[in-house]
């Protein structure tokens, strides 16, 4: 049964089956009833199974798929502390981005690697990609993010789309929930573009909400006021909207071709 097609059944079925995995993302109405039941010590099997998921975006102030911590309305509906930091027998770390060797200071971003039985053995029949995704025993999940003193896990972004700036790696996903503290903006996405002397600087591209009379100056201000030196956004430019797929995941390739096709112009 599918949580999306009939969620009351589903969690009836976990209920009845004593099923421990759930592998998709929960509808509202099964994670309401989901919830209500674990502070039943009786249901205590059941934690185990629990999975944040895309559809819990609107609760939060970025969506958790591309990712910041939990936070903003999401923090008021669930108490954190009553569900397990991670699942059974499972192993999280963060190591940094850059060798992936060394493991990180608890609250530090890094990647995010998993070690535990239920981890794959390998892709079918791609040695190469199973060589770069598993190494001694840890899987490398191409997420960043850190590790809590309370052993909560937080994925910030993804590795691919990490910012190189002159040897550090920025996540856009830190920089755009910083100009969306700025009362004019409305919407926002941050991208690597090419520099000579850094490799890539970000540049934050903002829709201003209506009746918000500022300047591209003023947000980068704002932003870099709050902003260790390495992480400073360069620039800013308004447009129209922010593109995005259907669930919200911005699409942060047009945003750099858009810049690449303006600077060809410009030559």
């Amino acid at each position: 049964v599918g949580a999306k097609d009939d969620p009351i059944r589903a969690l009836d079925r976990l209920w009845r089956d004593r099923l421990i995995i759930e592998a998709g993302p929960f509808a509202l109405p099964l994670f309401e009833r989901y919830y209500s039941m674990l502070a039943n010590p009786a249901m205590y099997w059941l934690r185990p199974s629990f999975v944040f998921a895309p559809w819990l975006a609107p609760f939060v102030e970025t969506s958790i798929y591309d990712t910041a911590p939990l936070r903003s309305t999401l923090a008021e509906l669930i108490d954190l502390t009553q569900l397990n930091q991670s699942p059974i027998h499972l192993a999280v770390s963060a190591v940094d981005i850059e060798t992936g060797e060394r493991e990180l200071p608890t609250g530090e971003d890094g990647e995010i690697i998993i070690r535990g039985p239920q981890v794959m053995q390998g892709y079918w029949k791609a040695p190469e990609e199973t060589a770069r995704a598993l190494r001694d025993g840890w899987l490398y999940t191409g997420d960043i993010g850190h590790v809590d003193a309370d052993g909560f896990t937080y994925i910030v972004d993804r590795k691919k789309e990490m910012i190189k700036y002159k040897g550090f790696g920025i996540a856009p996903a830190e920089l755009e929930s910083l100009l969306m503290e700025h009362p004019a903006v409305l919407d926002s996405a941050v991208v690597g573009i090419p520099d000579d002397e850094a490799g890539e600087v970000p540049k934050g591209f903002v829709v201003i909400r209506k009746g918000f009379d500022v300047t591209p100056e003023e947000i980068v201000a704002f932003a870099n006021g709050k902003l260790a030196g390495y992480k400073k956004i360069h620039s800013v430019e308004f447009i129209e909207a922010i593109p995005k797929v259907a669930s919200g995941k911005i699409l942060r390739r047009e945003l750099k071709d858009m810049e690449k096709a303006r600077r060809a112009g410009e030559l």
